[in-house]
């Protein structure tokens, strides 16, 4: 095997060896609703002249899941979300707790669709018509088929919807200690009073307990070894990065830089660099998660980076 081969296999090895290492960190955060404004409903096709679409239900005693005498859409919002940026998502649900068991309405066959507000932080929902619709939402969406109720208060989970909480957490502007907004619907134009009823934070005259909705997030952090060695001296940014990134070195004379994607392949490299601050177009990379190798001297630092 000659030096080059031998070289990259080695640094293929030591690339995988370095990921592996870092996905062992995972966090589970749960979140209960804790407002009484944040589980609401709004009408989605008006089925009654006296519920116009758009029509907001704020302090309603149950979550009628997607239809309560018209089809409705449910916003939940979350608070407060442990969860930092450029983290990769492992799964999300929300548990909810069920209402109430209706014959041929909770046990009818349903589907709904989850998604998300698309955007960084959302204060209340608003109280106002189409308080949850007039969002962005996200392009990703999940079904979600739930069994038919069987029992009061039996505990009912969601598909893992963790791409669309993905899809908001790869927002530039995303940080930890933001609100996210998860909106629960089905077919505009059902009919049939077929649904799902699950309780909100109204039970217990208002106070949290179990029986309120909860959103579980697992998220895995992705750390290289030579990030968590001793104090980092070069960096790059911004990152999650978009179109273009910098690597700023400012201890060195000249240094060079190489990036790897995630199976260790290099897919970028420049030697002698002589300024401060170098600039790197990133129209030729996927999205996806690279490390960037910045030497200088002998000494080399890895930094994880998250290409939108």
């Amino acid at each position: 095997m000659n030096q080059k081969i031998y070289t990259r296999f080695a640094m293929l090895f030591m690339m995988i060896f370095v990921f592996t290492a870092g996905v062992m960190s995972q966090t589970t955060i749960e979140v209960y609703i804790v407002d009484d404004y944040d589980d609401s409903e709004e009408v989605v096709t008006s089925l009654d002249p006296e519920h116009p679409a758009g029509e907001m239900e704020r302090t309603s005693s149950d979550l009628e899941i997607p239809f309560d005498k018209e089809p409705q859409i449910v916003g939940l919002l979350f608070r407060n979300l442990d969860i930092p940026a450029g983290v990769q998502i492992d799964t999300a649900k929300i548990r909810f707790d069920v209402d109430a068991v209706k014959e041929g309405k909770t046990d009818q066959d349903i589907t709904a669709q989850i998604k998300a507000a698309l955007v960084p932080t959302i204060d209340s929902i608003l109280d106002e018509p189409f308080g949850i619709s007039k969002y962005t939402m996200t392009n990703a969406s999940v079904d979600w088929s739930p069994e038919a109720s069987v029992e009061k208060h039996e505990k009912v989970f969601t598909s893992n919807f963790a791409t669309v909480v993905q899809e908001v957490i790869d927002q530039a502007e995303w940080a930890s200690g933001n609100n996210m907004m998860i909106t629960i619907a089905g077919d505009p134009n059902q009919t049939e009073n077929k649904k799902r009823e699950f309780e909100n934070i109204d039970t217990d005259d208002g106070t949290i307990t179990d029986r309120t909705p909860l959103l579980s997030i697992t998220y895995s952090e992705i750390t290289s070894i030579s990030e968590a060695k001793a104090k980092v001296v070069s960096s790059v940014y911004p990152n999650p990065a978009q179109g273009t990134f910098y690597i700023d070195n400012p201890v060195a004379e000249e240094y060079s830089y190489e990036i790897f994607n995630i199976t260790g392949q290099s897919v970028a490299r420049q030697s002698h660099v002589r300024t401060k601050t170098v600039m790197v177009n990133t129209v030729n990379l996927s999205k996806g998660i690279y490390f960037v190798d910045v030497e200088t001297a002998g000494r080399t630092e890895t930094h994880k980076l998250i290409i939108k």
